[in-house]
């Protein structure tokens, strides 16, 4: 069955499609500040994320990280099924927040117990689905079941990175995540934690998978967007984040959100 349930910090639907017979790009080039993780059901589809391409396969799990661009583009006029969940951050069980967030990229669960979880969500749709309250709770939980069967499923392959990512480059994102209202920059991290310009730029994109300064200015913008829904001024938050002018913080928001500060997102 289908379903689309929206709340504050999860977003959850059950979809099916029958695209256009010349195919090509269902969903517009897209950011959240919600992790994304769509489970594909069936279809001829390309989903990308930052511009890595992966074909897809019935029992493909693809998971994006909060402030990734991404997309999917149908190939074909055939059914396009898959299941989609949008949830914060702080959802995922702090004891593997780690391991989930270093899964960005597609992850086959077939053979596993992560599709019946999936068919779940339509059981409990189907028995409480105009109860939201009721919808939530139990989505919630099955939701959790899928973070930890998928980390322990697919988590063991970046066990070693994030054995050292847990030491170095950990402090360092510990660092940017905690200053972001500084005007941030690459040298005065190296000058911090002693650490040479190549060894950080290498390190840093090879375990996190954006540069130094590609992820500050992701995690500086989804900062910006969640202070625009609380309330504050476009204008306010350029000075509060570090910014010298407006116009940097106008440009550098609309480049990775797609619309500018002053724009509703639709």
């Amino acid at each position: 069955m289908e379903f689309k349930y929206t709340f504050s910090d999860l977003y959850y639907a059950h979809k099916v499609d029958c695209p256009a017979p010349m195919g090509g790009e269902l969903e517009i080039n897209h950011v959240h500040t919600l992790y994304e993780m769509l489970y594909f059901v069936e279809g001829d589809a390309e989903f990308l994320i930052d511009g890595k391409k992966y074909t897809l396969i019935p029992g493909d799990v693809l998971i994006t990280r909060p402030g990734s661009r991404h997309n999917v583009r149908i190939l074909s006029p055939d059914r396009y099924e898959r299941y989609v969940v949008n949830l914060s951050e702080y959802l995922v069980p702090s004891g593997i927040a780690a391991v989930f967030d270093s899964l960005e990229g597609r992850h086959n669960v077939g053979g596993t117990v992560i599709p019946s979880l999936f068919e779940r969500f339509d059981e409990h749709a189907g028995r409480v689905g105009e109860d939201l309250v009721s919808v939530k709770m139990l989505f919630r939980c099955v939701l959790t079941e899928i973070i930890v069967y998928l980390c322990n499923a697919c988590g063991a392959a970046s066990e070693g990175a994030l054995n050292v990512l847990k030491n170095d480059m950990a402090l360092i994102l510990d660092y940017i995540n905690s200053n972001l209202e500084k005007p941030l920059n690459l040298s005065d991290i190296c000058e911090k934690f002693h650490y040479s310009k190549s060894y950080i730029c290498g390190e840093f994109s090879k375990r996190v998978g954006k540069s130094v300064m590609g992820y500050i200015r992701a995690r500086k913008m989804l900062y910006a967007d969640a202070l625009l829904r609380s309330g504050m001024k476009a204008g306010e938050i350029s000075e509060f984040l570090g910014f010298n002018d407006y116009s940097t913080f106008f440009r550098m928001y609309k480049k990775i959100m797609g619309r500018a500060p002053t724009e509703k997102e639709t």
